[in-house]
C-alpha cells in the first residue's frame, strides 16, 4: 500500500522545471494508432483576431486535412485551440494549460506572444513554430534549440530588400554615389527587432548610406504619420523600408503620394496584402514588398490543394472543442493568413511524422520532435513557399523569397525569388564615391 501511495504522489506531481515533456498515446476509436496533441496559442478576440482567426483556420483546417489522409504514420493529430486575446500574459496562461494537457508541440500567432512563450518553451523541451519571423527566435539555435520558423526572418527580408534597392542601382549602372536609404519602422517588438540588424548591415555593405529613420505608431494614428511624411519629404532617401501593419502602410502610401515624396518605398512581408491596391487605390502604385509566400489568386500545386480541401469539407469537424470554439470560422475562406497558417502546421506535421519514423512507439516528446524538424530537407511545399530545409544549427527553413510590386492596381512578380547568398554577389562590387562634404546629405535622426 506504501507503494502504491508513493506511485500515485509521483504520478500526479507537476513536472519540474527542464523536464521533457513526454505523451502516452492511447488508442483512439477512430482508426488511428494513437494522438499527438498540439497545442494552438491564437489571437481569436484581441486586436489581430481578424487575421488570427483566418491563420488558426488554417491550421485547423491542415490538421483535418493531414488526419484524412491518414495522419502522421497513421498517429491522429489533435490540435487544442486557445485564445490569447493578443495578451502575452494570457498566452502564457493557455500555453501552461495545454502542456498538462499532454501537448508535445505548439503553435502561436504573433511576435508578442512568441517571444514569451519561446522563455517557456526551452526548460520544457516542446517545439514552438509561429506566424512571427522575428530573428531573435531563431538566431542561435543553442539559446532558443525549440523555435522554428519557415520563412526568412524579418532581419534578412530587410538584408534582402537593401541587396535589392542596391541590385537595382547596379543594374541601371548607377553606382557613382553611395545609396541614400531610410526606414520607417512600427514602434514595437515586431517593428524595433529588424532596425538595429538593418542599419548595422548597411554600414558594413559598400554603397549605403543609411541616414533616415522615422518611428511610426503600431497603432494608425494620422498625426504621427503626418509628421513622419513630412520629414521623410525633406529627408528625400532614395530608398525607404517600410515595417508596419497593413493599415498604417496603407495610409502611408496615401500620404506620400499626396505630398509627392521622392522616395520609393519597399515594405517586408507584412506590409503587402492582396487587398492593399484596392485600399490604397493610386497610391499604391510601383510600391514594392518582400513576399514569402503564395498569394491566394496565384497559380501553384499547394494551392490547387487547399482549395480542393475548401471545396470538399467546409467544417473543421476534426478540431477539439476549443476555450472559444465560435472564435474559429467553421466555414474558412482563402485568404493570406489562412495559406500562412496552413503553411505552419505543415512543417510542424512533417517534423512530427519525422519524429514517428524514428521512433514508432508513438509515445513522442518534444525532443524527439525537435529532431524530426531538423532532419526536414528541402520539404517541397507546392509552391506555397520556396522548399524548406532545417538542420542543428538552422533553425530557419529558407533566406529566399521574391519581390512584388503594384502595377495597374495588381500585385506583380518581379523576377524569380532571390536568396541572401545570390544577391550577396555586390559585396564585391565596386565602393562608391562618396559624396563631396557632409552637408551634401541631409542627416535626421529619431526622435522618440
Amino acid at each position: 500500500m506504501a507503494l502504491l501511495f508513493n506511485l500515485l504522489l509521483a504520478a500526479c506531481s507537476p513536472l519540474e522545471e527542464g523536464t521533457p515533456t513526454s505523451v502516452p498515446s492511447p488508442t483512439p476509436n477512430d482508426g488511428f494508432k494513437g494522438k499527438i496533441i498540439v497545442g494552438g496559442v491564437f489571437d481569436l478576440s484581441g486586436a489581430s483576431s481578424v487575421e488570427g482567426r483566418e491563420y488558426a483556420a488554417g491550421v485547423s483546417s491542415y490538421v483535418n486535412y493531414y488526419n484524412s489522409k491518414g495522419g502522421a504514420n497513421n498517429f491522429k493529430l489533435d490540435l487544442r485551440a486557445t485564445d490569447f486575446a493578443a495578451k502575452a500574459p494570457v498566452a502564457i496562461e493557455q500555453y501552461q494549460k495545454l502542456l498538462k494537457e499532454g501537448a508535445v508541440a505548439f503553435i502561436s500567432w504573433d511576435t508578442a506572444d512568441t517571444l514569451a512563450l519561446s522563455r517557456q518553451i526551452k526548460n520544457d523541451h516542446v517545439p514552438l513554430l509561429s506566424a512571427s519571423y522575428d530573428e531573435e527566435l531563431v538566431r542561435d539555435p543553442k539559446q532558443q534549440p525549440y523555435t522554428f520558423m519557415i520563412a526568412p526572418s524579418y532581419t534578412d527580408q530587410l538584408k534582402l530588400a537593401l541587396l535589392y534597392a542596391r541590385k537595382i542601382r547596379y543594374d541601371q549602372a548607377r553606382l557613382n554615389e553611395p545609396l541614400q536609404v531610410a526606414y520607417l519602422y512600427s514602434d514595437d517588438d515586431f517593428g524595433r527587432f529588424p532596425f538595429q540588424a538593418g542599419r548595422d548591415f548597411a554600414s558594413q555593405s559598400k554603397g549605403f548610406l543609411w541616414f533616415h529613420e522615422g518611428v511610426l505608431q503600431p497603432k494608425l494614428d494620422r498625426e504621427n504619420l503626418a509628421k513622419e511624411v513630412n520629414r521623410l519629404r525633406i529627408a528625400r532617401p532614395e530608398f525607404t523600408f517600410v515595417q508596419a501593419k497593413p493599415d498604417v502602410v496603407t495610409e502611408l502610401l496615401k500620404l506620400t503620394k499626396a505630398t509627392s515624396v521622392p522616395t520609393a518605398l519597399i515594405g517586408l512581408n507584412y506590409t503587402a496584402t492582396p487587398d492593399l491596391p484596392q485600399q490604397a487605390g493610386k497610391a499604391a502604385e510601383n510600391f514594392t514588398a518582400v513576399a514569402v509566400q503564395a498569394f491566394p489568386d496565384e497559380a501553384s500545386p499547394g494551392l490547387d490543394e487547399i482549395k480542393r480541401y475548401l471545396a470538399e469539407r467546409r467544417s473543421i469537424s476534426n478540431l477539439t472543442p476549443t476555450t472559444e470554439p465560435n472564435l474559429i470560422p467553421a466555414n474558412p475562406t482563402l485568404s493570406l493568413r489562412f495559406i500562412q497558417g496552413w503553411d505552419t502546421m505543415k512543417v510542424l506535421a512533417e517534423g512530427i511524422r519525422q519524429a514517428i519514423i524514428s521512433d514508432a512507439s508513438g509515445s513522442l516528446s518534444g525532443d524527439k520532435i525537435r529532431e524530426g524538424l531538423e532532419s526536414i530537407r528541402q520539404l517541397d511545399m507546392g509552391g506555397l513557399t520556396p522548399p524548406l530545409s532545417f538542420g542543428p544549427n538552422q533553425h530557419k527553413g529558407t533566406d529566399t523569397a521574391r519581390f512584388i510590386r503594384v502595377e495597374n492596381g495588381k500585385w506583380k512578380t518581379i523576377g524569380p525569388p532571390l536568396s541572401l547568398a545570390e544577391l550577396d554577389y555586390q559585396n564585391s562590387l565596386p565602393t562608391p564615391t562618396p559624396p563631396p562634404s557632409p552637408t551634401a546629405v541631409p542627416v535626421t535622426t529619431v526622435k522618440r
